[in-house]
């Protein structure tokens, strides 16, 4: 009997144990659940990168519309102008062609020729040994493609008649056909991105000007200090070619 007595204070003992630790358990799972609550609740404003106001660059919030697959171009208020595009001129063969500061100089005048007829602003560039980027828009609607292939074209132009007067033998490179004397000079494919918000404007303006001092190339310490690029103009507000219209988001 007094065993019995025994054996059932101690399992009511047990059975009254296990209820305070499962009661003290619930409470400590809730409580680390909501100190995980809080604390994702105060990294989000690290996790999630702030949102500049558009309204702080003066920049058209509106939205780029496609109609039949193609994108319809809307006008940036404050540069009185369309919406710019990265683009990306890459030499044939990846050869280092603009090595020659001589054939930088040709894309520069190009440049400088269609910022002057006010068929383009440019907002950045650099000239690589291999290609050259630049951020430009155009003053006239829906003439991204046209300006490109006669920018290229009169580019290649330019290429052709200096190396046949002063380095035939780079020249030689370049030809597709000996017998009709044909040369390209550029890959088939360039690159042509669109960019419709600040945050795509400043990281690839960003990229541009840090492209010569990068590990690949290690052609300047500072993109200041190297000369074919627009980085001199953001820092200093040195322009040396004429050329660059400022992103008021710079």
């Amino acid at each position: 009997m007094r065993l019995q007595t025994g054996q059932t204070v101690m399992m009511a003992a047990i059975n009254l144990f296990m209820a305070v630790f499962f009661f003290l358990g619930r409470k400590t799972v809730k409580r680390i659940q909501v100190a995980n609550d809080e604390e994702f609740s105060n990294q989000t404003e690290y996790l999630i990168p702030p949102v500049l106001s558009l309204t702080q660059t003066s920049v058209s919030n509106e939205t780029p519309q496609k109609v039949n697959g193609q994108i319809q171009n809307i006008k940036y208020p404050s540069l009185d102008t369309y919406f710019p595009y990265y683009q990306s001129f890459v030499i044939a063969k990846h050869y280092h062609l603009l090595e020659d500061d001589s054939l930088k100089n040709i894309i520069v005048n190009s440049l400088q020729n269609l910022v002057r007829q006010r068929k383009i602003k440019v907002f950045a560039f650099v000239i690589m040994p291999n290609h050259f980027d630049v951020i430009w828009s155009m003053e006239r609607e829906n003439e991204n493609e046209k300006v490109n292939a006669a920018f290229m074209n009169k580019i290649g132009n330019l290429f052709l008649e200096n190396l046949s007067l002063h380095n035939p033998a780079v020249l030689s490179h370049f030809e597709v056909d000996a017998e009709k004397h044909l040369y390209n000079f550029w890959e088939k494919k360039h690159q042509s991105t669109p960019l419709y918000s600040p945050f795509d404007w400043q990281e690839t303006i960003d990229k541009i000007h840090e492209t010569p001092t990068s590990k690949k190339w290690l052609l300047a310490d500072l993109p200041k200090n190297y000369p074919y690029s627009s980085a001199k103009f953001y820092e200093h507000g040195i322009d040396d070619f004429g050329i660059i219209s400022h992103w008021p988001g710079c």
